[in-house]
């Protein structure tokens, strides 16, 4: 699933399509435009239920909204707010819920070390547990032991250097 992201210009945009890259023809369906354009969103599957978390709209107005997509209305719609406005966090389905990791918050800049967890059902947010550091850009996978990996991304960002 893509959603999201900026067109050739910088601007976010409200795309969402599934890819199905099992195909030579790498088809894509598109699916219902996202309520809000956002850039460097994430989200997950959960629970059968796509759901998207946090982004920006403008590289300067974090989010804290999901939205989830109906497969039977084929529409996007709100589910909750996030504890923490944040983008270019990462996630993955974890025993029920998305866990969200770390990201960033503009004004001022702060890469953030915390996680938090969003329930497909639209209960409130949970607080998760703090990472080792601050971390932003990453990737999450969820390894067959139930552990969360985070690979790559940038660390806590020092203002002059």
């Amino acid at each position: 699933m893509a959603v999201g992201g900026v067109d050739s210009n910088s601007y976010p945009v409200r795309d969402s399509q599934i890819v199905d890259l099992s195909k030579q023809t790498r088809s894509c369906s598109n699916l219902q435009n996202l309520p809000i354009a956002l850039n460097g969103a994430t989200g997950g599957i959960v629970s059968g239920h796509p759901i998207i978390c946090g982004g920006t709209q403008d590289n300067h107005n974090n989010r804290k909204e999901c939205y989830r997509h109906s497969k039977v209305s084929d529409s996007w719609t709100f589910l909750n707010y996030m504890i923490t406005l944040r983008f270019a966090s990462a996630s993955v389905s974890l025993n029920g819920t998305l866990l969200i990791t770390g990201g960033s918050y503009y004004r001022p800049y702060l890469t953030i070390s915390s996680t938090e967890y969003v329930s497909p059902d639209g209960s409130a947010s949970q607080q998760g547990p703090d990472l080792p550091r601050p971390r932003s850009h990453h990737c999450a996978v969820k390894l067959s032991t139930g552990q969360v990996m985070l690979l790559g991304g940038q660390g806590a960002y020092v203002s002059g250097l």
